[in-house]
């Protein structure tokens, strides 16, 4: 080797070693950031057998997809956790003692003790105050439900919004990503960025990606339907501005297709959206139904029906109401709606200038047909036995409450608070265990994949060795190139 070979080998070599120092920089400041993938600064060798400087990204495909797809899990499941605790403080907080079913429980012990002296207005005055309380709370339920599902609706809205504009920013990071990689030049700070893009997304529609030339990227949605191919393809939803007990949400689009469960073949399972949309349009749908199935029966059960023999009248509202009073809701059917409108009748309320004795005599309608004390004895107590009697008799109850359909009206409130409960713990253990399990993965990952500061500085030491070995030749070459111009001279 010449000493001007030398002198070549050992200038390329201080241009990789500072290039190294440069990478090794760039980790250190990337140090405990999730987001920052470690850069391997690798010595290679080009046409010529001269040493190259290539800087490489440490990714792991596999472990990075189980970490996003771990995400969009954590926020499906966090999403529907949110919705239920707000709903579960309206129906009557951790121990439920403001809920329907603790309510209903109150009215048929008010009710036993009214049968046990009937002749106690007292009782009976104590008793239409129970039914108050558990109408209100009925009311309250039923507008916690809706106002969950109106939550739900507009954190859909404002989760479609986001992906659409991170799909924006997405194109643009891609084709940065793209021109730098065609150009030959160290793509690797817009890959940071456009991996922690793909993160956002994912926390609110999960999605797959794959690479194509020139680190080009596609992204799909977990359900199969384009999310990003060169362009954005659009996420659509319209929402509905204010909701009522029956009103039905409009569906989320992707690219054109709708992708609600239910109305879908191709719905979406994880990410925000989903679990908005689950909320929604499931188990808030569900928890409705059964507060309606609940009035409905409390109508049911304390109406006043036609004492005659044959009975030819029908059965008209007693002590609680509704708007199609005085006439009973359909039997056996769904009346959506219908916890939200459930009241005391004012002609049992003494509050109102009703009368308490009508829980007891019938009547309230003022047509003697539906008097079932027609010796107006201050003792009777067969219409409040009976009452007291049809709290653990079989009715039938609709099929969209997720409830056994035949069954009493104690066990049905008492079921109802079990599915919730259920329900919410449910979702609470889901939420724990996705949250661990992307913990996890992204801790493996950043362990994998992400800067360390000890392995940083060690290989810091060993470039600058190397440094110093590349100046010590060059030093030599000056003195010997100087040493050969004084023999000359």
């Amino acid at each position: 080797m010449t000493l001007t070979d030398a002198l070549r080998t050992a200038s390329i070599a201080l241009s990789n070693h500072s290039g190294q120092i440069s990478v090794i920089s760039k980790n250190v400041a990337g140090v405990g950031d999730p987001d920052y993938v470690k850069r391997d600064g690798v010595l290679t060798y080009g046409p010529g057998g001269a040493q190259m400087l290539e800087v490489a990204r440490r990714i792991d495909t596999e472990l990075a997809g189980a970490t996003l797809r771990a995400s969009s899990d954590v926020q499906y499941q966090q999403a529907q956790q949110r919705g239920l605790e707000t709903m579960m403080t309206a129906l009557g907080g951790p121990d439920f003692a403001l809920s329907p079913a603790a309510g209903l429980g109150n009215l048929l012990v008010g009710l036993e003790a009214a049968a046990a002296s009937p002749a106690n207005s007292v009782a009976l005055s104590s008793l239409v105050d129970d039914a108050r309380n558990l109408a209100q709370m009925l009311n309250d339920a039923s507008g916690a439900v809706v106002a969950a599902r109106q939550n739900a609706d507009q954190a859909i809205s404002e989760s479609v919004d986001r992906v659409n504009t991170l799909l924006a920013q997405f194109k643009e990071i891609n084709d940065k990503v793209v021109r730098t990689t065609l150009l030959g030049k160290d793509p690797s700070d817009e890959l940071d960025m456009r991996d922690e893009l793909v993160k956002q997304i994912a926390g609110e529609i999960g999605i797959r990606t794959a690479l194509r030339e020139d680190n080009d990227m596609v992204l799909y949605a977990t359900n199969g339907l384009t999310l990003f191919e060169k362009v954005p393809r659009a996420v659509e939803f319209q929402p509905v501005p204010i909701y009522g007990p029956s009103t039905t949400g409009n569906a989320v689009y992707i690219d054109g297709v709708a992708v609600n469960s239910g109305v879908s073949s191709m719905p979406l399972r994880t990410g925000n959206i989903a679990g908005q949309l689950a909320l929604r349009d499931g188990t808030a749908v569900t928890a409705m139904n059964q507060l309606d199935e609940m009035a409905r029966g409390l109508i049911d059960l304390f109406a006043e029906r036609d004492q005659s023999v044959p009975a030819t009248k029908p059965a008209i509202v007693g002590l609680f109401t509704w708007s199609g009073a005085p006439a009973l809701p359909p039997g056996g059917a769904l009346s959506a709606g219908l916890a939200g409108e459930i009241k005391v009748n004012a002609a049992y309320d003494p509050g109102q200038g009703g009368n308490a004795n009508f829980i007891r005599d019938g009547g309230s309608s003022g047509d003697s047909d539906y008097v079932s004390n027609t010796a107006g004895a201050a003792s009777f107590s067969d219409r409040l036995i009976a009452l007291v009697d049809a709290f653990s008799a079989d009715r039938t109850f609709d099929a969209a409450a997720g409830l056994p359909t035949t069954t009493s009206l104690k066990k049905f409130s008492d079921g109802a608070l079990d599915w919730f409960q259920a329900e919410r713990q449910s979702v609470d253990t889901a939420a724990q265990y996705r949250k661990e399990l992307h913990d996890n993965l992204e801790s493996r990952l950043v362990a994998k994949t992400g800067a360390n500061l000890d392995e940083e500085m060690s290989m810091l030491l060993e470039v600058e060795r190397s440094y110093q070995a590349s100046t010590q030749i060059i030093n030599a070459v000056d003195e010997m190139m100087n040493a050969l111009m004084r023999a000359t001279g």
